[in-house]
């Protein structure tokens, strides 16, 4: 299809729109919670406080951290080391550099391949290809090698026409507000499952917005942030998505 015969474009976020991350997170997330418990051993406290230290923790790095550097696995290590480093602390208990080493290992292992297709995504985007004069991509926030890569080994990008990998929602505010100037602001669309990033950075663009709810780390969960303006449409389920674009354009 040439550029003179696409007059509309969707923009799809990745990381559980669609490749299921959550899963391979919540894996993670348990253990490096045992690394932590087997760092404190019999001074370990209860569950409770170790999940709420290292949510405190990392919802501060988010609030403080440069943009590019948000979204990134350094962040998710600094946050649970700094969690061990605290408890320990607390309890008066020596921090042990191979726990540190194994909560790094923890992260880093999370980021690595295989890469799970949620259901139905392919199906649907082969189906949303099918309509008339429209150009898919994907705008996901993340560091650029691990996007790719999980586009490459997902095979996801046989179905679109381009891949822009942005570092914060700001930044995807910036391009769709650009591609809002280029297609016209009804004529763009931004599919994701973070209200924060993806809802709100195309609503504040001017262009429309379909919601997904997925898991999502909880920083991104907040009930307030659900807009009460703007043309967003919310589907329960990606199979639900190729009637619901096709309703919008």
């Amino acid at each position: 299809m040439h550029m003179a015969d696409v007059s509309k474009l969707i923009c799809f976020d990745l990381d559980d729109t669609l490749i299921d991350d959550n899963f391979k997170f919540e894996t993670t997330f348990c253990d490096c919670l045992k690394a932590v418990l087997l760092g404190l051993a019999a001074k370990s406290p209860e569950i409770d406080e170790i999940i709420a230290t290292v949510r405190d923790i990392d919802n501060q790095l988010l609030h403080d951290l440069p943009k590019f550097k948000k979204y990134t696995p350094h962040r998710l290590i600094e946050a649970w080391q700094q969690t061990y480093r605290t408890i320990s602390q607390r309890r008066d208990i020596p921090v042990k550099k191979h726990i540190l080493d194994m909560l790094e290992a923890y992260i880093w292992q999370n980021f690595e391949p295989p890469y799970l297709v949620i259901a139905g995504a392919v199906d649907a985007v082969i189906r949303i290809r099918e309509f008339s004069g429209v150009r898919l991509e994907v705008l996901s926030i993340g560091v650029e090698e691990i996007q790719k890569r999980k586009i490459e080994y997902s095979r996801l990008g046989h179905y679109f026409d381009h891949v822009e990998i942005v570092h914060h929602g700001d930044d995807k505010f910036d391009y769709l507000h650009k591609k809002a100037e280029e297609y016209g602001s009804n004529n763009v669309i931004m599919v994701g499952n973070s209200l924060r990033n993806d809802i709100h950075p195309a609503l504040r663009a001017g262009v429309s917005a379909v919601y997904i709810p997925r898991g999502s780390w909880h920083v991104n969960t907040d009930e307030n942030l659900v807009p009460t303006s703007g043309n967003f449409v919310e589907v329960r389920r990606i199979f639900e998505l190729p009637e619901t674009l096709k309703n919008m354009l």
